[in-house]
């Protein structure tokens, strides 16, 4: 089963990872849209805006079959001003729970 769910996903998508830099970017702007080079903003056009926020995050899975593994997810938000916001979480199957740690 496991074979044929992987051939199954090789066959969808082979063609869209060996499409080259040009075709993909054709596609892009064929299904989803335009592709704009924006300038960067000086730190006066930056203030005008306010306060501005960046996110990041990322998951992380250790351990092996179901059930025994664990999954790390952490998120940032980084704002111009104030103090970035961590938000920490777990989750294993084991507990069947997420659990939740905010840092500040």
């Amino acid at each position: 089963e496991i074979k044929e769910i992987n051939k199954n996903l090789k066959d969808k998508y082979d063609s869209f990872f060996k499409s080259s830099k040009e075709d993909f970017r054709e596609d892009i702007l064929k299904k989803i849209g335009e592709i704009s080079k924006l300038e960067k903003l000086k730190e006066d056009q930056l203030k005008n805006f306010g306060i501005v926020v960046g996110v990041d995050g990322s998951v992380n899975k250790m351990g092996g079959n179901f059930p025994h593994y664990l999954e790390l997810y952490r998120a940032l938000a980084k704002p111009t001003k104030g103090e970035d916001i961590y938000l920490n979480r777990y989750y294993t199957p084991l507990t069947d729970n997420i659990e939740i740690d905010v840092e500040q």
